[in-house]
């Protein structure tokens, strides 16, 4: 009986041993990734932990099984003769948990797997990214000890002396809109927040979908279909996915009040674009870690965004330069332009 068992745990490790090889086999060869990348090497550890739970069901499983044969006779018992009936009800008993455990684990294993599939595909956009890199600037603001304001005519002169050593193919300018209620305030706060921001002619549900962009991050987040119709000669360009049409209004509004109020540069200005529903855009979330509590809604891949494309040109010489450049600072640059540049201290570098 215990060599039958042994056999039947060999087997069945083997079995499983094999199925897993296969199904990374396949996964390298249809995704045609190296074998040492990270997606591999992530796949092979979740197929190994798989295995080594799924096997500790089956041995489980078969002792369990061995103890209760061994105490009763089978035969008899499937012919409910001189059975004992309890030892016939553990039985049962144990092959539905068992089928039942099995059904959960796998279940889980597969959701596991997907999750996991979809954190690797989010990585792959940042594979582009290895010419950037993130800075921090220290910007000389005065404040004034009267009043308490905040003198940024220097951090001006500064944040423009920085961006002048990069043109617009060279930096990354990825970030949601400001103009929303966020998650982590008060009831009461939320409710004073939206009634500001509907005094602006704006709906917060709509503008937090607004994600801005300069041109280069649009390329790199795999929309160059949408990139040959920014306008070069309008201060923003919004593609509006079709469910978001009648909130035209409400995206423009939000649009003016955070980059181009007091600037003579009206609404109408602006160059919009109605897209299909459901396009999907890599975000370049690289500040989110910092900025919050890690938090899964906060994605790098999302569907329906309202994409807007900052021209930079007008944004730096506009009345509301100043959050412009605070902004924009907080981008990705590429390292020739950093290294031209005085500003930036190595230590400073990150």
């Amino acid at each position: 009986m215990k060599k039958t068992l042994a056999k039947s745990v060999a087997s069945d490790l083997f079995i499983m041993t094999v199925v897993s090889i296969v199904l990374w086999g396949v996964y390298v060869l249809f995704n045609q990734v190296a074998l040492s990348s990270l997606s591999s090497y992530a796949l092979l550890a979740t197929l190994g932990l798989n295995l080594v739970i799924l096997m500790s069901f089956v041995v489980l499983i078969n002792v369990v099984f061995f103890i209760i044969i061994q105490h009763d006779n089978l035969a008899k018992a499937l012919k409910k003769t001189d059975s004992n009936m309890k030892q016939n009800l553990v039985w049962m008993v144990g092959i539905l948990a068992s089928l039942a455990a099995l059904t959960l684990l796998m279940n889980q294993t597969v959701l596991n797997q997907k999750n996991l599939q979809q954190q690797l595909d989010s990585l792959k956009p940042w594979q582009k990214l290895s010419a950037y890199k993130a800075v921090n600037v220290t910007l000389p603001s005065i404040e004034d000890s009267n009043n308490g304001e905040i003198d940024a005519r220097a951090d001006t002169k500064v944040a423009r002396r920085f961006m002048d050593h990069f043109k617009d193919d060279e930096y990354i300018f990825s970030q949601d809109s400001t103009a929303k209620v966020p998650n982590m305030v008060s009831q009461e706060q939320a409710q004073f927040m939206t009634s500001q921001l509907k005094r602006d002619g704006i709906d917060s549900d709509v503008s937090k979908r607004i994600r801005y962009m300069n041109l280069n991050a649009l390329k790199l987040s795999g929309h160059r279909n949408l990139a040959g119709k920014v306008a070069n000669k309008k201060p923003a360009t919004v593609f509006l996915p079709e469910k978001f049409k009648y909130h035209k209004k409400s995206v423009l509004n939000a649009i003016y009040l955070e980059y181009y109020q007091n600037s003579g540069i009206k609404k109408s200005d602006f160059e919009v674009h109605i897209v299909k529903n459901n396009e999907k855009t890599f975000l370049f979330d690289y500040r989110g870690a910092e900025l919050y509590v890690y938090d899964h809604a906060r994605l790098q891949t999302d569907t329906n965004r309202i994409l807007v494309v900052i021209n930079m040109a007008y944004a730096f010489n506009s009345l509301g330069k100043d959050a412009t450049y605070s902004n924009v600072l907080n981008g990705l640059f590429k390292q020739p332009g950093l290294k031209k540049s005085l500003l930036i201290p190595q230590s400073m570098d990150r």
